[in-house]
Formats: structure tokens, C-alpha cells, sequence
């Protein structure tokens, strides 16, 4: 299967038939089996993974509709950023805590985060970056040279640094830790 080409063929051969046979209303019962194999043979030529959803998947329910904002593992600990809050860590068979963010104002809520060091750092919605560190405690995080932090729907991290995506979407900006 190392050619790309050579396989392309085979597998537009094989749904050829498989059709064919489907009109001649042939081995009609193997028909399903041959179209997931193919379907499974060309997933595994381009490296594509599938991953089964079923109830045994289920790692939290919610008790309420509150919107999820993002899903973050921070040392090897599930969180869930949502509106105003941030739960967690959720574990199976347990009710994770639930840290709200008290200090944000009602018309403000987060849009993303990302894990910094061994935090986690929120964008809201008014454009402020909040820190929520290990001890489970909430707070604004400053920015130099600047009066303000820039709008942005998106956070990440790496090494030292914090990005952010503009509001524009047309840059990355870099801050550095001072």
C-alpha cells in the first residue's frame, strides 16, 4: 500500500463492484461488510483513527445546560471551562468542584483557554486575561507596555509565552513572561 495511485485504483475497482453486485442483487448480505471494509481500508491508507462513541464513553453528566467553553487536561486532570466558572477535575464516579470566577463582571464571560505552566489562563469576552492558578483561585492577569490586553477569541501557550489570536484574525500576537 505504498502506492498512492495503485491503491486509489483498487479501491474505485472494489466500489465498482460492490455496486454491481448491489444491481444484480447479489450476496446482498455481504454487501454491508464489503462497504465498511473498504471504507476502513481507505482510513487506514490516509491515517485516519476513529474513535467509538457509546454510553461506556461517558466520563461526566451535567446537571445543567451551562455551555462548555473548552475541555482541558492539566496534570493528567480533566477541567471544563464554562461561562463564568471552571470545574473540575472530573474524575468518574465523583462531583468534580465547581470554581466561579466571582471577581468577573455579569456582562463578561470567557470565550477560550489554554494551559500555562501549571495553570490555566482564560480570554473573556471584554478582553481581559485571567489567571486560575493551582490553588484554585481566580485573578486578572496584567499586561506591560500597554493599557489593556487586546480582544481576542482565542488563548494559547508555549514555552513562557502567551498568544493570542487578534480580534481581526489576522495576527498572532506573542506575550512574553516578565
Amino acid at each position: 500500500m505504498n502506492n498512492p495511485d495503485v491503491f486509489s485504483l483498487n479501491i474505485s475497482q472494489m466500489q465498482e463492484i460492490i455496486s454491481d453486485l448491489e444491481q444484480r442483487n447479489l450476496f446482498l448480505e455481504n454487501i454491508a461488510t464489503l462497504k465498511n471494509e473498504a471504507a476502513l481500508l481507505q482510513k487506514q491508507f490516509n491515517g485516519i483513527e476513529s474513535f467509538e462513541a457509546n454510553n461506556d464513553t461517558t466520563v461526566y453528566s451535567f446537571p445543567t445546560d451551562a455551555p462548555i467553553v473548552k475541555v482541558l487536561s492539566l496534570s493528567d486532570k480533566i477541567y471544563v471551562v464554562q461561562s463564568n466558572s471552571i470545574m473540575g477535575p472530573i474524575l468518574q464516579s465523583e462531583t468534580p468542584q465547581n470554581y466561579v470566577f466571582k471577581d468577573m463582571a455579569a456582562d463578561d464571560s470567557f470565550l477560550d483557554a489554554a494551559i500555562y505552566e501549571s495553570n490555566i489562563v482564560l480570554i473573556t469576552k471584554k478582553g481581559k486575561v485571567v489567571n486560575f492558578a493551582k490553588n484554585n483561585f481566580f485573578s486578572y492577569v496584567d499586561v506591560l507596555n500597554q493599557p489593556t490586553w487586546e480582544k481576542s477569541p482565542s488563548i494559547s501557550s508555549y514555552a513562557s509565552n502567551i498568544y493570542l489570536i487578534s480580534d481581526a484574525g489576522n495576527q498572532i500576537l506573542r506575550h512574553k513572561k516578565q
